[in-house]
């Protein structure tokens, strides 16, 4: 199963840009990875915004899935590109190309 998880954003400074988030639209912080990303949580939404240490990053949603390795052949056999792959002790992630060009990003916790 794939759903929907978040939006995925890119900052020279992820800290900063999370608390410009934070004051803008009072979402709360959820998450921080060691200073390697942020989560804020919007409460009344329940969507999340992830911000990562990477400024060229483009825009793009998240999607979480069930079965990674399954989830890359699918989006492939739809007609979409899997362009990086990332294996962490705590998650796998790959940032992914739809049919039309927009970026994705697609993981798995472990």
């Amino acid at each position: 199963m794939i759903r929907f998880a978040d939006t995925v954003i890119g900052a020279a400074d992820v800290h900063a840009l999370a608390s410009y988030y934070e004051q803008l639209t009072g979402m709360m912080r959820l998450k921080e990875g060691g200073g390697e990303y942020v989560i804020l949580l919007d409460l009344r939404t329940r969507q999340r915004l992830c911000i990562v240490p990477d400024p060229k990053r483009k825009p793009c949603h998240g999607l979480e899935t069930e079965d990674f390795d399954g989830s890359l052949e699918r989006i492939k056999a739809l007609g979409g590109k899997v362009t990086e792959t990332h294996r962490f002790p705590k998650m796998d992630l790959a940032d992914c190309e739809d049919p039309s060009g927009n970026c994705f990003m697609i993981w798995h916790s472990k």
